[in-house]
């Protein structure tokens, strides 16, 4: 009589290296969650602290859309994808055109005359997010800023 308990046994090492692995993971949402909600106050009093320096924030979000451009030999519709500033697909009615995924944002600060800009860019394979994408933006144009000599 065969021992099925021997041969279908999973070794102890594996199951603990699976459970770490389940509770870094769900470590990482928990600690992703904590810090989207501490990244918006610290963003808001960021661009606030900039203002009050006499630091002028424009921000552009864009978005990818589709623009039909005609159909192809076999009668299939082609189209063109484009960046499209967020602020403008609503007043022309393109939201049905908007893809979910990728985009940019662009950060432009002044001061005294001068400004630098940078932006984020999110990839085809990322959803957008505005607030992920102005954080590292701003980030980047702020260093670029304080190399300049802006009171950063």
């Amino acid at each position: 009589m065969k021992n099925t308990d021997t041969v279908n046994k999973i070794p102890t090492e594996k199951v603990d290296q699976v459970k770490l692995d389940q509770q870094n993971r769900q470590k990482k949402r928990d600690d992703n969650r904590e810090a989207k909600r501490l990244d918006s106050k610290s963003l808001n009093d960021t661009l606030h602290n900039l203002n009050k320096s006499g630091i002028g924030v424009s921000v552009t979000h864009w978005r990818n859309i589709t623009i039909p451009v005609g159909s192809n030999p076999n009668g299939e519709d082609e189209f063109v994808i484009i960046d499209y500033p967020m602020g403008g697909i609503r007043e022309k009615g393109l939201q049905s055109n908007v893809m979910p995924k990728g985009g940019r944002t662009t950060v432009r600060l002044y001061h005294d005359g001068r400004s630098v800009q940078d932006e984020s860019f999110c990839s085809e394979k990322d959803h957008f997010s505005r607030s992920y994408g102005l954080k590292i933006a701003l980030a980047r144009a702020m260093a670029k800023g304080a190399e300049i000599g802006f009171p950063i």
